[in-house]
């Protein structure tokens, strides 16, 4: 497999196809598997959205287990938007998974809800200025993400 942006580089994770898929726009949204990265790997290499639910938020059922106590599925998306109506899709309880039990009366049908436009203002962000100077394509990206961040 191949990053899209990049095909000497490797999309990570063994989420990576369905990565690849979203940051191809072959897919608006896919599911991933995580346990140590794999949701959310596939997701910044490939500059899309992942997110990995709290355990026992989204069954297991159907995923072959590394760690059990850290296994999970979860959304990987082209936005934050996206990824957020569609783990109001699969979030939810599941006799098949017992994990799933202590979510009961705890899951949103809605995320997007919680969703804030200026969730960011006023933050304070600490850059590890350090590790730049190495590529200037990445040391590109990371300034005018962080042009971005500081116009919103």
């Amino acid at each position: 497999m191949r990053n899209p942006h990049d095909l000497a580089h490797t999309p990570l994770g063994s989420s990576g196809g369905t990565g690849i898929s979203v940051a191809s726009a072959f897919a608006v949204a896919g599911i991933g598997t995580d346990t140590g990265g794999s949701i959310r790997y596939p997701s910044f290499t490939n500059g899309i959205v992942g997110l990995k639910p709290t355990h026992g938020l989204v069954s297991r059922t159907g995923i072959i287990p590394l760690a059990l106590s850290f296994d999970t599925a979860g959304p990987i998306a082209r936005s934050v938007t996206d990824a957020a109506v569609m783990l109001g899709v699969i979030a939810g309880a599941d006799a098949a998974d017992t994990a799933t039990r202590k979510s009961d009366g705890h899951v949103e049908r809605d995320y997007t809800r919680f969703l804030k436009p200026d969730a960011l203002k006023g933050a304070r962000f600490g850059i590890a200025r350090d590790f730049m100077g190495y590529d200037p394509e990445v040391d590109w990206a990371v300034e005018a993400g962080l042009a971005r961040i500081s116009r919103s």
